[in-house]
């Protein structure tokens, strides 16, 4: 008989048992958050546009200073397995084959939100983003066009947060990134 779990007593270990013996649904559609199984929001057309046009964007500068992870899993603590939207990665030559990235393996997380999304990746997120201390984090914000920067972690809060609009340029000084904000948003033309 299968263990019964309490809500939020879920840990990564239990989540993978569950994916590997195909219990309620499949790892691409859910996030571990504090113990909690979670559902993905459906993207829409213009977050997947943005993050392929960030991903692409990236891709061509990061060069071998950093991995890019695209929707991968990140392993945050020990109940709290994420999805970023996008992730920049410490290289490492086996391509995190042995195990995913864990919060010293982070560089920077990229999350793209909109209305319905941005309480669930700030709220929710944020904290145990800041937590792991993962050093930076954009929240790229498709419905009101403008990127938060958060840094310097401490507990479960940023101690910093910049907010961009078109016409500036986001600065990823670790890698030496200059990303004009242009570049972040779609067009439809």
């Amino acid at each position: 008989m299968p263990r019964r779990l309490d809500p939020g007593s879920l840990s990564l270990e239990d989540f993978h048992q569950m994916l590997e013996q195909e219990v309620e649904a499949v790892e691409r559609n859910l996030e571990l958050i504090s113990g909690n199984l979670s559902p993905l929001e459906p993207a829409s057309s213009r977050h997947s546009a943005c993050v392929k046009q960030l991903s692409t964007y990236l891709s061509t500068r990061i060069e071998s200073k950093a991995l890019l992870s695209i929707n991968e899993p990140v392993y945050i603590n020990p109940q709290t397995g994420l999805r970023p939207d996008i992730a920049l990665l410490k290289p490492r030559s086996n391509f995190y084959a042995n195990a995913f990235p864990r919060p010293q393996d982070i560089l920077l997380v990229i999350e793209v939100v909109d209305a319905h999304s941005y309480s669930r990746d700030v709220e929710e997120k944020l904290p145990l983003y800041a937590g792991a201390e993962i050093p930076e984090i954009w929240i790229v914000d498709i419905s009101r066009d403008l990127v938060e920067v958060h840094s310097s972690p401490e507990d479960d809060l940023y101690l910093l947060r910049q907010i961009m609009r078109p016409g500036g340029d986001l600065l990823f000084l670790p890698l030496g990134i200059s990303l004009p904000i242009k570049h972040i948003f779609p067009s439809f033309s």
